[in-house]
């Protein structure tokens, strides 16, 4: 170990790298606390207050300088956002980096129920979806009934009975259906209206018949006759009465039909003929046989019980998802099986870039319509039970994550001389200290957007009230962005057309496009910033806010650990048994982290995390005071919680809460002055966990040639028999398959952070997943120019050999 690093460890903590380490811009730090008071004991109350900033003048550039994010980067970076320590030391000078989520299947999460099991997609589930559903064959299904079902169908016609039944047959097998007659056009039965109506009242403008003279003109819109028009109104009269004498003759009556017998009728052929034929009573004491219909297949489905005795109106269920937003699922099946989407609800929002298995639930949705409803790709359902409650955010214990971990290396520094230990090694290693010690419970990077305006910065301007400021934050382009984003941007910053830009934003820009749309009521030159903000959905302003209470709480966890590392001292909070949680962990987040370069996604997904922190707030855990060095020798470092900042929380008493004050002081926060006015950015605060201990953990080593060539198997996959993926001897890329479970307070890429001890920032991951294609692009192009030096060679020794010949025949 350098020298560096071994000053800046503290109790076995191990400091991060450095910017020259890491090839990173550094990163400003906040300022020591020289006047904070001992470890172990009170703050004073003499400790000067530190200046703050007034809440109005808040600007734009200040932000941005007290951040220390430079826009110009274009992209955040885990020490921007306080992700600053590792809670393991560090055995060797060797760490490693990899590429995490190069593809969406490279992130697998199954959700936990409250009682700890796994979910999955079973193969039985798969089977229930239409896209695996067998098709009945028509042209075979009649051979495959038993002679007794065409004995008894005789049995049901007065007469003509063998030929009756041909026709059933026919109609099974050919599929005819009766085709409903072309409806006229609108305005013939208009003036027939009108005609009526005038003739009723005795009125003189009845529309007079059409002399031959203008039945024979030619129209102006088509060129055609009147005559013309009628003939082949005709024509088509006649094709339709055709169409329709064939299906009478494939259709089949039974006629002068019993009444008693009518029973017996209809439950034979929904018997033998349930998804193919249905039946109709006709007033002529007849039944008529015809072709089902989707209508049909519905009334005869038996409706749910949905009383009070019955089994339960919420129809539970597992959603299968590839590469999709849960919200988008869930409108999915609402539009294909014509349901309201709010009747659906969801334990935990999932990232989009990933494969996630999640218990939903529909209010009063009938298992039926789930079942045979025909799903887009990368999107299955099953796992249908009728419940009492519904399913709520939040009610799921955990997470299960199987993470691939692409391109692996090892870094060494610069200074270190000697071989480097093997990569098993070092994953050895990490995974057993990850297993016993856990890892610091940072919000990871999702909380905080890709971009290089961070969702934590508008949150600052709002707590400040300066509404124009927070506006101009979420409107001002932000880094590498796609290029209808950029466009829409430059319309309102440099041209100030809301109208024009909130038609260029894509829908998924739902912020901007909520601002400009409210800007757009506005006379120009005289906008009402507060009201725009407020146009913002309510789940995307508190993230804004919730991201400043995540903001502080990562770099207070970061100065906890470097000052007492992982020790109860006296001053410390610690969680108290909870039994609205049932367990001792302030419920944030769902346990994902969002990489992908799509920001409007990210930006979405962290939304959905807060609004389950908003739906849980009222359910603080409660948390004790460590008051003497006796009762701090009796806790355990897993129930050590931090306060997010808010006006309900109390906070520690040791030098943690002199570093709360003074940190918060440089963005104009007061840890004792969390109330505002605004109901809306009054924060009640919450605690979280600082440390977490993974559950289940285990890990292989894959060596492959493909970049893309999955690594690991999703429940699709198992159910279509794909195989599982071996290693290749001479591979040239080294993988990993990394396997644990989280609770739901917890972030998988921070779990990963102290394994690899490198940035999972989407910047940073970015880099790598570049440099990674890169080097496909250049080995396609070697192995190219090979193929064709090779297929020159040969055409050259063919050639030769070809002369060799010649000469040898002369």
């Amino acid at each position: 170990m350098s020298a560096k690093r071994e000053i800046d460890a503290v109790d076995g903590i191990q400091a991060p790298a450095s910017a020259a380490e890491t090839n990173l811009p550094t990163q400003p730090t906040p300022a020591p606390v020289s006047d904070a008071p001992a470890a172990g004991t009170t703050s004073t109350a003499n400790t000067p207050a530190p200046k703050r900033v007034k809440r109005s003048t808040v600007t734009v550039e200040q932000l941005i300088a007290m951040s220390g994010v430079p826009v110009e980067r274009g992209f955040l970076l885990e020490t921007d956002v306080g992700i600053s320590t590792y809670l393991n030391p560090l055995q060797t000078d060797a760490r490693l980096t990899a590429i995490i989520k190069h593809r969406f299947t490279d992130f697998i999460v199954n959700e936990i129920d409250p009682s700890g099991n796994i979910l999955h997609l079973t193969a039985t589930d798969a089977a229930a979806s239409s896209n695996n559903a067998v098709k009945l064959d028509r042209k075979t299904i009649i051979d495959t009934l038993p002679e007794s079902v065409f004995t008894e169908l005789r049995t049901f016609f007065d007469e003509e009975q063998d030929e009756n039944v041909e026709r059933v047959k026919e109609l099974v097998r050919n599929g005819v259906r009766v085709q409903n007659p072309p409806k006229k056009d609108k305005e013939d039965r208009r003036d027939r209206y009108n005609r009526k109506e005038a003739e009723k009242a005795g009125s003189k403008d009845v529309p007079a018949e059409k002399t031959p003279e203008e039945t024979a003109a030619p129209t102006e819109s088509t060129g055609e006759t009147a005559a013309e028009k009628a003939l082949e109104s005709k024509t088509a009269e006649t094709e339709t009465k055709d169409a329709e004498s064939k299906a009478v003759v494939a259709d089949a009556r039974i006629s002068q039909v019993i009444t008693k017998d009518r029973v017996r009728v209809y439950d034979f052929f929904r018997t033998h003929f349930a998804e193919l034929l249905a039946t109709d009573s006709r007033g002529d004491q007849k039944i008529c046989i015809r072709l089902a219909t989707p209508r049909d297949l519905a009334r005869s489905t038996p409706r749910p019980d949905f009383s009070s005795s019955g089994p339960g109106e919420h129809l539970s269920f597992i959603l299968y998802k590839e590469n999709k937003d849960t919200m988008d699922c869930l409108n999915t099946l609402a539009r294909v099986t014509n349901t309201m989407a709010k009747a659906y609800t969801f334990a935990g929002t999932k990232d989009k870039r990933g494969v996630t298995v999640q218990r939903c639930s529909g209010h009063r949705v009938w298992q039926s319509k789930l079942e045979g409803v025909k799903l887009p790709p990368g999107m299955k359902v099953g796992g249908f039970k009728y419940v009492k409650d519904r399913v709520n955010l939040g009610d799921l214990s955990a997470n299960h994550f199987i993470i691939t971990l692409r391109d692996v290396e090892i870094v060494k520094d610069e200074q270190t001389a000697g071989p480097n230990p093997p990569i098993s090694e070092i994953l050895s290693t990490s995974l057993k200290s990850l297993q016993e010690n856990g890892f610091i419970n940072y919000y990871g990077m999702q909380r905080f957007g890709t971009r290089s305006v961070s969702t934590h910065q508008v949150g600052l301007a709002m707590l400040s009230s300066s509404w124009a400021t927070a506006i101009e934050l979420i409107m001002m382009p932000k880094g590498e962005e796609r290029a209808e984003f950029a466009e829409a941007r430059r319309l309102w910053v440099e041209e100030k057309n809301a109208k024009k830009s909130f038609y260029a934003f894509p829908r998924g820009c739902v912020a901007e496009r909520a601002v400009m749309q409210a800007f757009m009521k506005e006379t120009k030159g005289d906008y009402d910033y507060l009201g725009a903000l407020m146009a913002v959905p309510r789940n995307l302003r508190m993230m804004y806010l919730h991201s400043v209470q995540s903001f502080v709480w990562n770099h207070a966890a970061s100065e906890r650990i470097r000052i007492y590392g992982r020790k109860i001292v006296k001053g410390d909070l610690v969680a108290r048994y909870n039994p609205l949680s049932n367990r001792n962990t302030s419920a944030t987040t769902t346990g994902e982290d969002a990489t992908d370069a799509d920001t409007t996604a990210g930006d979405a997904e962290a939304a959905e995390i807060s609004a389950i922190e908003e739906h849980r707030q009222g359910r603080m855990i409660e948390v004790d005071l460590i008051e003497t060095d006796e009762d701090a020798a009796t806790r355990s470092i897993d129930d050590l919680v931090l306060p997010l900042p808010g006006h309900q929380v109390k906070y520690p008493t040791n030098e943690i809460f002199a570093f709360y004050k003074t940190f918060m002081a440089q963005y104009g926060l007061d840890p004792n002055d969390m109330k505002r006015h605004n109901r809306e950015v009054s924060l009640a605060g919450d605690y979280r966990r600082v440390l977490i201990r993974p559950k289940n953990v285990s890990w292989k080593l894959l060596q492959y040639d493909d970049p893309h060539i999955p690594l690991s198997r999703t429940d699709l996959d198992i159910i279509n028999g794909v195989p599982e993926p071996v290693s290749l001897p001479d591979g040239k890329r080294v993988g990993v398959v990394v396997e644990f479970s989280l609770e739901t307070s917890s972030y998988a890429t921070m779990a990963l952070r102290e394994i690899l001890r490198s940035d999972t920032s989407a910047g940073f991951q970015g880099t790598l997943s570049n440099k990674s294609n890169q080097v496909t692009d250049a080995e396609r192009e070697k192995a190219a120019a090979a193929t064709a030096a090779a297929a020159a060679s040969t055409a050259k020794v063919g050639a030769e050999d070809k002369n060799v010949s010649d000469m040898k025949d002369e």
